[in-house]
């Protein structure tokens, strides 16, 4: 039988052992959050089904367009404004 705990806990050693690096070399508190958002949004891809896309960005609307969002999960087939690598 598969052992779903297991499996999962080993994702999160993944992400533990990710999350510290660039703290451990710089003190610069928006590198530091950046990178860790950028491993978060890398294991997301890795096990999120195909039919998610991960990213950031922003949402724009008719009248106003939101603050930076650090950490989408959306469709992949709905409309988007602006698309650049992330």
């Amino acid at each position: 039988m598969p052992n779903f705990r297991e499996y999962h806990e080993s994702v999160t050693s993944e992400l533990d052992a990710v999350k510290n690096r660039i703290r451990n070399l710089v003190t610069h508190w928006l590198t530091d959050g950046e990178w860790k958002e950028a491993a978060l949004r890398t294991i997301l891809r890795r096990h999120l089904p195909g039919a998610a896309a991960v990213g950031r960005g922003f949402v724009v609307g008719r009248d106003k367009s939101s603050t930076q969002i650090d950490l989408f999960v959306l469709k992949p087939e709905k409309p988007t404004l602006f698309r650049d690598g992330e």
